[in-house]
């Protein structure tokens, strides 16, 4: 019998109690039974006792067995077990407290020490023997749920039927299901947050992978191995008997109330060995199909946001004012997302960063099925979002009217994970974006393709490939007379010529990215080419020169709205004027780009700017916050990672003499 199936059974034993028994019924036999079914009472007390210390329960026993040695004075088992008790609730002295009043007791009143089993425990207590007390101290109550995402839009009913109070003798199983796109994850997930101050033994997340591009679903074997550990149940080996395992969750869980997010489920099959047994605990289960197979309580279907709603996001996310300049032209920028919150935010946050741009100009942009892609990914680098805008749009790729999405589609998952620094999963995407553009004869498709994989080689250290696939590229835009394709590729030549020394064959790369950027006019380009140059600039030594290109590289970004290269380009900045000895200034441009960073940075950035940060700090001598800085940057990398070194040179430079 598992512990909580024989607490539970010895509580309903003792609910057949009803006072003392017997009561007023005289006579000798009468007598010893009443004392028989007495002792009974205790045994069935103690054993339930005993149970819930193994459980953990420690809180729930300490009342209840004080009062009985109250009654019991002399009964060494209930000392031991109460002493067991307030040594796992941390009162330590308590414990040894009862046995020293055990043993007066004792010697007092009926001359004997006190017996085996009370100076056991005693002498466990003095050790601090967890193990020989049989005690299970309980954990902390894990919380893995992600942040929240924000403010949800048009889903205020379906929120209030997922926060419903469940029955808290049974397991609550809720599922959620819709288009990719429509929130469900992001619902799901702010109900979690609605609900877990309910739910005291924790809340877990775990991401099924069920329609994630590139990820094999998760099997219910490994699901139930990461949610056992999570509860601190080390599973070994992950052997193939999914019962076993399923068997010890339930088992483990049986007397937790748990909150558990089952995100991206697959099948009703994937879900139904995660169950978790406890009474009181709620499974929420977003899923892009309606899992008829599985046991739910409550189902919450989503649609794509009708047009009040959708129109309610992008007031939010713009503002009142400019969506009330343009209504016709917000509710067909509403249509070409198709009512998707993803694709939604994204526009709108293309709106928020160019405060130039008309909604009109913007629905133009996003009018022709070739450039609606580019519109809702690039420039924005919010990962999470740009993947769900690119699953939304992959299964739809056969039916769109433009050659290119096939192959562009690919090219912009290989884009969302690269700017992760994700390179294993970016590589087959490019791989499959050049092998369809090549069978379709796109040629444009073709050269970005090439470009991405010449860049990740760069990005990867393997200059030799990098350069060949560059160059390819590059010929490829030239013939195509694509100013933008020519203009990128030459940069990242050049950048790669810088790698390998061939300082005037990367400077000549350079000036040809410049000039490209201008003939093409956009300002991301521009700031793009003209940072390269001040890379260039500063990794030769010269300095005037860096930070001439770099302010005017830092404008353009913060001209095109592109928060990360604002950032990348104000540190490259400051670290030219390092570089000239103007210590002042470097350090508001490290302040500067790193009140610019944030959760969605790529982390190389991150660590880049905090060790130029560290640097500037510690030249003006504000040694601890420069140590704190390059601390951060070691505790978030290992091996031979650049940044890693380059914040280990600071720290020994933090503790020079004189610092």
């Amino acid at each position: 019998m598992t512990s909580p199936v024989a607490v539970r059974a010895a509580t309903d034993a003792l609910d057949l109690f009803d006072g003392e028994p017997l009561t007023g019924l005289p006579g000798p036999f009468l007598d010893g039974h009443r004392l028989r079914l007495t002792e009974c009472r205790i045994a069935l007390r103690l054993g339930k006792a005993g149970w819930q210390l193994r459980l953990g329960r420690h809180g729930e026993v300490i009342d209840e067995l004080s009062a009985l040695a109250g009654v019991h004075p002399h009964h060494e088992e209930l000392a031991a077990l109460l002493m067991r008790a307030l040594y796992a609730a941390g009162r330590r002295a308590d414990a040894l407290a009862v046995f020293a009043g055990l043993r007066r007791r004792l010697v007092d009143d009926l001359g004997v020490e006190p017996g085996a089993e009370p100076r056991r425990v005693q002498q466990a207590v003095l050790r601090g023997d967890d193990s020989a007390l049989g005690v299970t101290r309980k954990r902390p109550p894990r919380n893995e749920l992600p942040a929240d995402s924000g403010e949800l839009a048009g889903r205020a009913e379906e929120l209030a039927r997922l926060v419903e109070p469940g029955d808290p003798e049974l397991v609550t199983v809720i599922a959620v299901d819709g288009v990719a796109g429509a929130g469900k994850s992001a619902l799901a997930l702010r109900a979690a947050h609605v609900l877990r101050p309910g739910f005291p033994d924790g809340c877990l997340h775990l991401d099924l992978h069920g329609h994630t591009e590139g990820h094999e679903p998760l099997r219910p074997a490994h699901a139930l191995a990461r949610l056992l550990r999570a509860i601190g149940v080390g599973t070994g080996p992950i052997g193939p008997d999914v019962d076993e395992l399923a068997a010890t969750w339930r088992s483990a869980t049986a007397s937790s109330r748990l909150l558990l997010v089952l995100d991206d489920a697959k099948s009703a099959e994937q879900v139904r060995p995660l169950l978790p047994s406890g009474a009181g605990s709620t499974v929420l289960v977003p899923s892009r199909q309606r899992l008829t197979g599985l046991p739910a309580d409550r189902r919450v279907s989503l649609d794509v946001l009708d047009a009040v709603a959708a129109e309610g996001l992008l007031r939010r996310v713009v503002g009142a004012e400019r969506v009330g300049r343009e209504p016709g032209a917000a509710r067909e920028l509403v249509r070409l997302c198709g009512g998707l919150p993803p694709a939604l935010r994204i526009a709108g946050a293309r709106m928020q960063n160019r405060p130039m741009w008309t909604f009109e100009y913007l629905v133009g942009r996003l009018a022709d099925d070739e450039r609606r892609l580019g519109e809702l990914t690039a420039e924005d680098h919010r990962y999470d979002e740009c993947r769900a805008a690119l699953e939304i749009a992959l299964p739809l790729a056969e039916q769109c009217s433009g050659r290119r999405m096939r192959s562009a589609l690919r090219f912009g998952f290989g884009v969302a994970e690269g700017m992760r620094g994700h390179y294993e999963r970016c590589r087959p995407w490019l791989h499959e974006a050049l092998r369809i553009s090549r069978q379709a004869g796109d040629r444009r498709e073709e050269a970005r393709a090439l470009g991405g994989l010449g860049t990740l080689a760069m990005a990867c250290g393997d200059t030799g490939e990098a350069l060949a696939l560059l160059h390819e590229a590059h010929e490829l835009g030239r013939r195509l007379d694509d100013p933008f394709l020519c203009g990128m590729t030459i940069a990242n030549l050049g950048l790669t010529h810088l790698r390998l020394g061939r300082f005037d064959e990367a400077r000549a790369c350079l000036d040809q990215a410049v000039a490209f950027g201008e003939e093409i006019g956009r300002p991301r380009a521009v700031a793009m080419a003209l940072g390269s140059l001040g890379k260039f600039h500063l990794a030769v030594g010269r300095h005037a020169d860096a930070v001439g290109a770099l302010r005017r590289a830092a404008g353009a970004a913060e001209e095109a709205g592109d928060i990360a290269l604002t950032a990348d380009c104000l540190s490259m900045w400051g670290a030219a004027e390092s570089g000239l000895g103007n210590a002042a200034a470097a350090l508001e441009l490290q302040r500067r780009a790193f009140a610019l960073v944030t959760g969605r940075t790529r982390p190389r950035l991150e660590l880049e700017i905090r060790n130029r940060l560290g640097a500037s700090l510690l030249a003006v001598a504000d040694v601890s916050a420069a140590r704190e800085q390059f601390e951060v940057v070691l505790a978030r990398t290992s091996g031979d990672h650049a940044e890693r070194a380059r914040a280990g040179a600071g720290l020994v430079a933090c503790e020079a003499p004189g610092r």
